[in-house]
């Protein structure tokens, strides 16, 4: 969002950050009013790097229409016309209209593509269809609230909706979208944002829960929060339960520890409990030292549950965690890594790649090295926070064709414990 002539514009994918946290919004609208007044992140490297490669997929699939042949039209987004440029394109019926800028009331915005399309509009026998590339290879609830702004918009300047819009994922797969599925949605979900932006005042914040994504407010978010020492600070704890806690008279951390109460209205007396437990272990953990911890005793109605899940220890016990990249066409597991105790201490080995030959080569030297392990103490576990590593191994199995019998092997014995460790963790 943005002003102009001291009026405000607002974009289509505001309405995907309104979607996806209301509080990014109001202090996008707050920054905009009072500027100076927040401070916002710095870009980090890998929001850089994922930016440059959403950039990136999108020139590579505007050179392959390019070179089919197709009519591509570029507008200037640096051509103050460029409104009337995209209007003249689609009275001129091009093909394919490319960085197209579409304007309607409040909101105005660049689509990536606008595509003709068979069919009567106030343009001639044609009209146009927008669709947008994404880096992601699945499609994301907000896609389509962002694809339904720039089809309203193109209703307007067209003088008909246009039936399909669509997106282009990161693995170069096609898909359409009917524009009416998700229509009704859009139009309630712009009726609550404008709401909330017609209603804006700068002493009337909306509630910040604490497990959020704030994007470039992340920072200040926490800060603010941190000085009020707001109870949403506490981990694992919910909207829910900071709204119970609120309407009892406790609004910080401390005074959640300081409370006598043994429970809340609408609250479970365990729940507040475990809440006020962990708030004040957090109270107690200082910056920079090992956080306060207490060991819970085992619950005699439901001794299957957290550690007692795990199995006898063993020696050759391994804990094990890959990190890929994403961010290129199939992704890359260009980490693998173990730490193993070899009797006088711990021990870390990894295996790097940086291309195709090398995450062969690190996985099947990662296979070979665990199998080892396992048929030397068949009592050994693998243990990882969640099933990731499983699912990363069983894609490079398929990928290079390679190391199949062993690690049928390993899952079929149970050697993999995927979630044990992660429920353990939790409780």
């Amino acid at each position: 969002m943005y002003k102009r002539d001291n009026e405000l514009i607002y974009s289509p994918s505001d309405l995907n950050a309104f979607l996806e946290n209301e509080c990014v919004t109001w202090l996008n609208r707050f920054n905009i009013e009072y500027p100076g007044d927040l401070q916002v992140d710095e870009t980090s490297e890998e929001g850089a790097l994922i930016w440059e490669a959403g950039d990136e997929h999108e020139r590579v699939y505007l050179a392959g229409l390019v070179n089919n042949g197709s009519d591509v039209l570029t507008i200037n987004r640096d051509d103050p016309w460029a409104f009337s440029a995209t209007l003249q394109a689609m009275r001129d019926g091009r093909e394919i209209i490319y960085q197209a800028k579409l304007e309607y009331g409040e909101f105005a915005g660049w689509a990536d593509f606008l595509f003709r399309v068979d069919g009567p509009s106030e343009l001639g026998v044609w009209h146009y269809e927008v669709w947008d590339t994404k880096l992601s290879r699945s499609l994301k609830p907000y896609f389509p609230v962002q694809l339904c702004c720039y089809s309203e918009m193109l209703d307007v300047v067209q003088g008909r909706l246009p039936e399909q819009m669509g997106i282009f994922l990161g693995n170069n797969e096609r898909k359409p979208l009917p524009v009416a599925d998700y229509w009704f949605y859009y139009r309630a979900l712009k009726r609550a944002f404008l709401e909330q932006q017609r209603s804006f005042d700068r002493n009337s914040p909306p509630p910040f829960p604490g497990l959020a994504d704030y994007r470039h407010w992340s920072g200040h978010v926490n800060r603010m929060l941190e000085a009020w020492d707001d109870p949403a600070l506490v981990a694992n704890i919910r909207t829910a339960h900071v709204e119970k806690l609120a309407a009892a008279g406790i609004t910080t951390v401390r005074g959640l520890v300081a409370s006598d109460l043994e429970t809340v209205p609408r609250m479970a007396k365990g729940t507040f409990e475990r809440l006020r437990s962990q708030a004040r272990l957090q109270c107690a953990s200082e910056p920079g030292r090992p956080p306060a911890y207490e060991l819970l005793p085992p619950d005699p109605d439901a001794i299957r549950q957290g550690f007692a899940l795990l199995p006898p220890a063993s020696a050759g016990d391994l804990c094990f965690d890959i990190e890929g990249y994403p961010l290129i066409d199939g992704g890359l597991e260009y980490l693998l890594g173990v730490i193993s105790c070899d009797g006088t201490g711990l021990v870390f080995r990894d295996w790097w790649a940086h291309d195709r030959p090398q995450e062969r080569a690190s996985f099947e030297a990662f296979v070979d090295w665990v199998y080892a392990c396992w048929k030397q103490d068949p009592s050994i576990h693998i243990y990882h926070y969640a099933p990731y590593e499983t699912t990363a191994l069983k894609r490079l199995m398929c990928r290079y064709a390679s190391r199949e019998n062993e690690i049928d092997e390993l899952l079929s014995n149970h050697v993999s414990l995927t979630y044990t460790l992660s429920y353990a963790r939790r409780c």
